[in-house]
């Protein structure tokens, strides 16, 4: 069984600031949590990430993937 987490604060947070800080910080925070866990359990262990709970807001809609995935694999 996979279980997926959402990820939703990622776009915004390129949006917010350009420097990527915040998207580093809170990619340090799932990184953490993720070590909690043997390599067993992360596979089945999944991210999500989508403008979908904003979906009515701009805040994170015009935010390009590309603009997030190249950070969230390293």
């Amino acid at each position: 069984m996979v279980e997926r987490k959402d990820f939703t604060e990622g776009r915004p947070a390129v949006n917010l600031d350009p420097s990527r800080q915040l998207l580093s910080s809170f990619i340090g925070l799932i990184n953490r949590i993720l070590g909690q866990f043997s390599e067993e359990e992360q596979k089945g262990i999944g991210v999500h990430t989508c403008p979908g709970g904003d979906r009515d807001s701009t805040h994170s809609a015009d935010v390009d993937y590309s603009g997030l995935l190249p950070s969230l694999f390293t």
